[in-house]
């Protein structure tokens, strides 16, 4: 009975312990600080699925206006201009565009002067498929 009471003390330490090791940084969250770049303006660019298929090349164009604490509010224009919003944090840009009934896409977009990367994926696409996109500051 003594060596149960020892069982159960070793796996409660380890059930204190272990998921503590789940939480290191791996690398794949966004960036928390305050913006380090102003994405305000209009950009140019485009978007080519996962593979790169110029079949499935889009031209697009952002218009934003970034407040100082990193909130955007703007356009998304691809085959037809859509509000869209997001924040900036550090370099790393998030918005989100609302298409309507149920469906909405999310651009994951690092900031390097007058050029943003990154990627935009759909709400109703599964299994990780996503869009590259390039784009660059055309007007302040």
């Amino acid at each position: 009975m003594k060596w149960l009471h020892q069982v159960g003390i070793v796996v409660c330490v380890y059930g204190l312990i272990l998921p503590l090791g789940g939480c290191s940084d791996d690398g794949d969250d966004p960036p928390t600080g305050p913006p380090s770049v102003n994405v305000t303006g209009k950009w140019t660019g485009t978007s080519t699925d996962a593979f790169g298929s110029v079949r499935w090349k889009s031209y697009i164009t952002l218009t934003l206006t970034q407040q100082a604490s990193g909130l955007v509010a703007g356009t998304v224009k691809v085959s037809t201009e859509r509000p869209t919003s997001g924040l900036v944090t550090d370099d790393h840009l998030m918005l989100t565009v609302d298409y309507g009934n149920g469906f909405s896409g999310k651009y994951n977009m690092d900031v390097d002067g007058d050029t943003m990367t990154g990627t935009f994926a759909e709400s109703q696409w599964s299994n990780g498929q996503h869009k590259d996109v390039v784009v660059q500051r055309i007007a302040p």
